[in-house]
């Protein structure tokens, strides 16, 4: 979309204008979809036009907030659609269809997760029948209780076999980082990707009889539709800022996103289990100047800031077959 952004300002001399210039042509660089055209001057009138190239309106304000205004000028802005945005904006005012995106990044970053957990053990592929039937009856049952069940609840739908054969299986599938427990080995803390403590990702399976459930991180939670293969919505929080962030997926599409620069960091520091490294890091982020401050202050771990369609398909890779054993 071109937006036109109108300010009310007398530039005084070539000099101010090409130190005005290079300051737009900076700060718009540091905008992924945010380009700068020219500049344009209105007959007889203190006030300037800036043509900007922009991917959205979000975009543009985003710009906005790194490059305002001069001291004491006055800007408003135009938005211009092309015919195809027009008539999509009218007949799809906020719906959007975003697909997951198979990236070569993205590709990578699931082959370089593979080499390092036992991705075999939570698909199911080297379990026995038995480990996989208490895996998949923790991640079915947690969406329906809101939580994870406790071990007692497991033993009484597992009563066939001994306790202690049931202490040995959780005790397996925590070494292969299938679930994690405590220290004290009582309790399960994340059966991925469902967290036992609160987080920042609250996820609404759009099922009769489902509940509310806490997902481990930003990845895991995009990757619940695809292993329960239901609609969901993810209530979260911008990691630098705390601000609102909400994804709702529909026929496994994201057809709601706000603010709808949303980007996730995937760290990539993995070490122990997930639910201690990786998890604990991988967090949406309001929008790139955000993500960029936070990096300031945390320049030392190592991971890659991905679009939303690029981590929703990791999503997808990591969970769509955590339920079918292969």
């Amino acid at each position: 979309m071109k937006i036109l952004k109108h300010v009310k300002y007398r530039i005084k001399d070539t000099t101010e204008l090409e130190r005005l210039i290079n300051h737009i042509n900076n700060t718009s660089s540091k905008v992924n979809g945010v380009e700068f055209k020219d500049i344009f001057f209105l007959k007889s009138k203190n006030e300037f036009v800036l043509e900007m190239m922009c991917v959205s309106e979000e975009k543009y304000l985003e710009w906005r907030d790194i490059c305002p205004p001069p001291p004491g000028a006055r800007d408003w802005y135009e938005v211009l659609l092309t015919k195809q945005e027009y008539f999509q904006k009218v007949n799809n005012p906020d719906i959007l269809a975003l697909k997951p995106e198979p990236t070569e990044l993205a590709k990578t970053i699931f082959q370089e997760t593979c080499s390092v957990e036992n991705m075999e053990a939570k698909f199911g592929k080297t379990l026995s029948k038995k480990e996989n039937d208490v895996k998949n009856f923790i991640l079915t049952q947690s969406p329906i209780l809101g939580r994870i069940p406790s071990i007692n609840e497991i033993n009484k739908s597992f009563s066939h076999f001994p306790l202690e054969k049931l202490v040995s299986i959780l005790n397996k599938l925590d070494q292969f980082d299938v679930i994690h427990l405590d220290n004290d080995r009582t309790t399960i803390m994340a059966a991925y990707p469902f967290s036992g403590s609160e987080t920042a990702y609250i996820v609404t399976l759009k099922r009769e009889g489902y509940k509310k459930i806490y997902a481990m991180c930003a990845i895991d939670a995009l990757g619940i539709c695809f292993m329960f293969n239901c609609d969901v919505s993810i209530d979260s929080m911008c990691n630098h800022c705390g601000e609102k962030i909400y994804v709702e997926i529909k026929d496994n599409k994201i057809i709601s996103l706000k603010p709808k620069n949303t980007l996730v960091w995937c760290d990539r520091e993995y070490s122990c289990c997930a639910a201690t490294s990786l998890c604990k890091n991988t967090n949406f982020f309001y929008s790139e100047r955000h993500f960029a401050e936070w990096r300031n202050n945390n320049p030392n771990g190592k991971g890659n800031l991905l679009e939303i369609t690029e981590a929703f398909y990791l999503g997808k890779l990591f969970f769509e077959n955590r339920l079918k054993n292969k």
